[in-house]
């Protein structure tokens, strides 16, 4: 089991990280529709959490590209 988890320990942490920057961005949409008692359609919450996550990725990759360190982390910053 040792052997495995040493194999394996990258990408299981990375597909981690994946995913907790899809909930971080897919509760800022969220948590503004309820403070701010708008009480949008889900439909409308995950295209802004879809339209984040692009966002997210196209400042990653637009710093690695550029050497701009702020934006290499994107929106998430980790």
């Amino acid at each position: 089991m040792k052997e495995w988890w040493e194999a394996n320990k990258k990408p299981i942490a990375d597909a981690s990280m994946d995913l907790l920057r899809l909930v971080v961005l897919a509760v800022i949409p969220y948590a503004i529709d309820r403070v701010a008692g708008l009480n949008l359609p889900i439909e409308v919450l995950v295209a802004i959490t879809v339209g984040l996550k692009w966002l997210d990725k196209f400042l990653h990759k637009y710093g690695k590209e550029n050497e701009v360190e702020e934006l290499i982390k994107g929106l998430t910053r980790f």
